[in-house]
């Protein structure tokens, strides 16, 4: 990809995820396997995305963001993180012990505990993620690995939330009351820092 498009492409992804704290839940919640899924909505109420997690044993937590656009973003959190927005996280993919992508990662200003990295719409890269078995992030010094179990299912499914996005409503949530926090389910995975 020439490096003028890339940087239009990160600049848009990074307003886009910047403009993320306007993001409401919508009705549409869902699980397979170890995964949770949601779909959103924005700010005039109009289907944003689509997003799925699951946590595992290490404590990180994994993301996958797909927007109704259906770009793509992988994501990775830990509650002990405090990422700086403006500082270069370079991010590299491995599946299988094939490196997949090496490119910049995005930390919103608002929360500094993820870090994302965008997979656009690369069809092969979701079929090595379909199909794969482990899966490795790395930034720096921090090494994450991840079984894959599952994954093939949830994607789908989370494919399957963005095509019924159009029908996603907000949900009403009491005003001074928070949601009761669901425990995640965890799943094994190796970590390894270093």
């Amino acid at each position: 990809m020439p490096r003028a498009l890339r940087c239009c492409r990160i600049l848009f992804a990074a307003l886009f995820l910047g403009n993320a704290a306007g993001w409401t839940p919508a009705a549409a919640q869902w699980s397979v396997g170890d995964w949770n899924g949601a779909s959103y909505v924005d700010r005039a109420g109009a289907f944003s995305h689509c997003i799925m997690s699951a946590k595992y044993n290490s404590g990180i937590t994994l993301y996958f963001l797909l927007f109704r656009n259906h770009d793509l973003f992988i994501g990775v959190s830990a509650p002990d993180w405090s990422l700086s927005p403006h500082s270069p996280y370079t991010m590299t993919m491995v599946i299988d012990g094939k490196t997949i992508r090496s490119a910049p990662g995005t930390v919103l200003r608002y929360d500094t505990k993820r870090l994302w990295l965008d997979l656009g719409k690369d069809r092969k890269i979701r079929e090595l993620l379909r199909r794969g078995l482990k899966l490795r992030l790395t930034q720096g010094e921090r090494d994450y690995g991840f079984r894959l179990t599952g994954t093939a299912v949830a994607l789908k499914r989370l494919e399957k939330c963005v095509q019924e996005g159009g029908n996603a409503k907000p949900q009403k949530q009491p005003a001074e009351t928070a949601p009761p926090a669901k425990p995640e389910p965890r799943l094994r995975a190796g970590y390894r820092t270093g």
